[in-house]
């Protein structure tokens, strides 16, 4: 290469390298200028709601939307923020000290970053005031909403039996029922005009005739199915709650659907408009709330069927609490329609405090009649019927509530009627949403039931009980973080502040210098469970389509098992907690915490543990072996990590520590295989052959089914007894559990073989010697029986 060419080649080397650097640092500077912006634009946002809160007239609601926002965006900066200023360093650390002699381009490309890790900073420290500021907005609007909202509960208006009031009310009702009239009065004259009104009535007509059918003979006719299917049943404690959910969709699925017909039509027919959608809303909602109260009332204290009456009350009982309930469930209804009706057609500033105090009395004698002694006291069952409940059960809450219902009467009537008409329509709208998160929880856990009882049909043991229970506490959390949001909205939190408080848990939320989020907690869990899931179907898999289709024992299957059951819960443990966002080089802390712990307390259970795993590994023992050790003799049922389970004989269990098979001594009958050895003794007169005896017991051992014909059976001569000339069989037998039978087999043989041949079998015989003795142990006796 020319000199020519190799300097134009490093004026193009050089160019580059200026290009790409100038290039990054553009990129860089474009990035921080970027969040520079969008952290000011925050900062003049957040200042100017500021102003806005000290003005008399601002929507709270809307500007605490707005500050949620920009606290939803905050934490998004700080993450870009967090990026970047990593980055920034990463681009230093890799530039290095500045030294001597380096390029200029280097030099200003360190300043640059340098100039931008300085803006980032002070970027961060802006958002953080930016935070500091959206968060006392946020306090200071949620204090003012709450003191709006006392004051409105306790602001004392004129009693409505005072001088006025009532003709007050009236007037307003008047000028309501004139609005509606002139209202019908401009739709008949409008369908008139269009020629259209016989078609429009007769429509409407059908689908009014259709609700009824749906909601009379129809609604009775299934409501008669169903008590016929079930009576034949019998009415088993799991059994209740499904024929009540039954029951309940049957008495109110007619009369919905015939209703939705109906409000439906109303709406094509252009009998509901824009202006009368809220009311007619109302009053549609109203009457879906109504039938599922009572459709619920009715089955879970059916009168009709004491036998399938879900909560263990009389009949009498059952009655008086079905019409406090469904009375109630109307109360309520009307509530909504009269205050939608009275915005619509005016009058709603008049009719306001009698509307509140008319319900809250209405709900109070309701809540008085429910939590009365009379409708609790015990009653005889009648045939058929459950036990009554006890009358003291939960006595101090029906005192309490009772005490609540009269307090709320006497404020509605002394100038209170916001407090005890707030009080009382929350007391029964959330026992609604109560019930019906217990409805919905029992009836989870009933679906729960049978699906574990259809499974453990086929397949027993208590691991699926076990997933079952997880399963049924998941559910009943989740079914508690359903309820949270309708009881939140009942007890005045706005929707807005609902939906930020829910994201807020959903997303993470701040203590402290720790950031929890319920939803990556959430998934951290369910990515656990879903490793371990797979991890058991992986040792299930290997279980039943590979351990079947090759040569290894059942010690070396339950090894790898339990092996890959290990793994799984390493990486099951390890994925969790690395979604989680912690560092997983922190376990180091962790693990040199744990060492302390286990020098000082312990020692026992690692040494267990690391025994355990030797025996996995190394297969000293293994599951199915017989073994004899110090604390006692038997077949190995289970290894674990900290202990061994071996099955006596006796079907007694012991637990044996894993250390103890280590370090002691142990006896493995089946270590290698099942071959084994037994040793069958037997003696013969001293008058016998000694060569006859051996022929005998030779064939004896051949004949013998448990016998092993290699290695060939040995007839041993061993010895001669006290009575008896002593000889032994030893044989092998191919498994070493057939022992005890093969040592009887043999013995029976034997004394069928030497009762044929004549042999005696000795028994130790013993001579007993009995010499006089002169000794007198008495006077001499006379002749006559007297003392001489």
């Amino acid at each position: 290469m020319s000199p020519a060419n190799r300097k134009s080649n490093m004026r193009f080397l050089v160019f580059a390298a200026v290009w790409i650097a100038s290039t990054v640092v553009f990129q860089a500077h474009a990035q921080t200028n970027d969040i520079e912006t969008v952290i000011d634009e925050q900062t003049e946002r957040v200042t100017r709601l500021a102003i806005d809160l000290t003005e008399s007239d601002v929507d709270l609601i809307d500007l605490r939307e707005q500050l949620a926002t920009d606290r939803a965006r905050t934490s998004s900066l700080e993450d870009r923020l967090y990026d970047r200023e990593a980055a920034l360093r990463a681009d230093l650390d890799r530039l290095g000290d500045p030294i001597d002699g380096e390029a200029p381009s280097v030099t200003e490309r360190r300043d640059a970053l340098n100039d931008d890790l300085t803006r980032m900073e002070q970027a961060s420290a802006q958002l953080q005031v930016n935070q500091q500021e959206i968060t006392r907005l946020l306090t200071e609007i949620a204090q003012a909403r709450r003191s709006a909202f006392y004051n409105q509960l306790l602001n004392r208006r004129p009693a409505v039996f005072m001088e006025g009031e009532l003709s007050k009310a009236l007037s307003a009702f008047q000028t309501g029922a004139n609005e509606a009239k002139r209202r019908s009065t401009a739709w008949f004259s409008a369908q008139s005009e269009a020629g259209t009104l016989a078609r429009t009535l007769g429509l409407i007509a059908a689908a009014f005739i259709f609700a009824l059918l749906m909601n009379l003979p129809v609604r009775s006719w299934a409501n008669r199915r169903i008590s016929q299917t079930v009576e034949a049943m019998e009415p088993m404690p799991s059994r209740r709650i499904l024929v009540a959910a039954l029951r309940t969709l049957v008495r109110a699925a007619p009369a919905i659907v015939g209703g939705l017909v109906f409000y439906q039509a109303l709406i094509l027919l252009g009998v509901i408009d824009q202006d009368s959608g809220p009311f007619a809303r109302a009053i549609w909602s109203g009457f879906i709330w109504i039938m599922l109260v009572d459709g619920a009332a009715s089955a879970v204290l059916t009168t009709r069927s004491p036998k399938w009456r879900v909560i263990s009350v009389g009949s009498k009982t059952a009655r008086r609490m079905r019409f406090v309930l469904v009375s109630a469930a109307i109360v309520v209804a009307a509530d909504r329609i009269l205050r939608e009706g009275a915005l619509l057609f005016g009058g709603a500033t008049g009719i306001s405090s009698l509307e509140q105090t008319i319900v809250a009395v209405l709900l109070a004698l309701l809540l008085m009649l429910a939590c009365s002694p009379r409708v609790w006291r015990p009653e005889e069952a009648a045939e058929g019927e459950p036990e009554t409940m006890p009358s003291r059960k939960g006595g101090w809450i029906r005192t309490l509530l009772s005490l609540l219902g009269g307090a709320s009467i006497i404020a509605a009537l002394i100038g209170y009627a916001p407090l005890a008409h707030f009080a009382m329509t929350r007391i029964w709208l959330g026992a609604g949403v109560v019930g019906a998160a217990f409805a919905v929880r029992a009836l989870l856990h009933e679906g729960i039931r049978l699906l574990d009882r259809r499974f453990a049909s086929k397949h027993e043991g208590e691991g699926e009980r076990l997933v079952s229970f997880w399963i049924g506490a998941f559910l009943d959390i989740v079914v508690f973080a359903l309820a949270l949001p309708p009881l939140f909205l009942l007890f005045g939190s706005d929707w807005t502040d609902v939906r930020a408080t829910a994201i807020d848990a959903l997303v993470g939320f701040q203590i402290g210098s720790v950031r929890i989020s319920i939803l990556e907690l959430l998934f951290a869990v369910g990515v656990f469970a879903a490793v371990l899931a797979a991890t058991r179907f992986i040792q299930r898999s290997v279980e039943k389509n590979v351990f079947p289709r090759t040569r290894m024992d059942i010690g070396v299957q339950n090894s790898l098992k339990t092996l890959i059951g290990y793994i799984g819960l390493v990486v099951a443990f390890m994925t969790g907690v690395g979604m989680l966002g912690f560092d997983l080089s922190n376990l180091a802390i962790i693990a040199g915490a744990l060492s302390v712990g286990i020098g000082f307390g312990l020692q026992s259970i690692v040494n267990n543990f690391v025994s355990g795993l030797i025996l996995l590994f190394e297969r000293p023992i293994k599951v199915g072996d017989w073994v004899v050790t110090a604390s006692g003799e038997g077949i190995v049922k289970r290894i674990s990590v900290r202990s061994t389970e071996v099955e006596t004989f006796d079907r007694a269990s012991i637990i044996i520590p894993n250390s103890e098979l280590i370090s002691g001594t142990v006896t493995n009958w089946t270590h290698k295989n099942k071959l084994a050895r037994i040793t069958v003794a037997v003696g013969v007169s001293y008058n016998e052959d000694p060569d006859r005896i051996i022929d005998i017991l030779r064939t004896v051992a051949k004949e013998a089914d448990l016998i092993l014909a290699h290695p060939e059976p040995m007839v041993l001569f061993v010895g001669f007894g006290d009575s008896s000339l002593d000889f032994e069989i030893r044989a092998f037998l191919s498994d070493v559990h057939r022992t005890l039978l093969a040592r009887t087999q043999v013995r029976v043989a034997i004394f069928k073989a030497f009762k044929e041949a004549g042999v005696e079998i000795p028994f130790p015989q013993r001579d007993l010697h009995v010499r006089s003795s002169a000794i007198s142990f008495g006077p001499p006796v006379a002749s006559n029986g007297e003392p001489d």
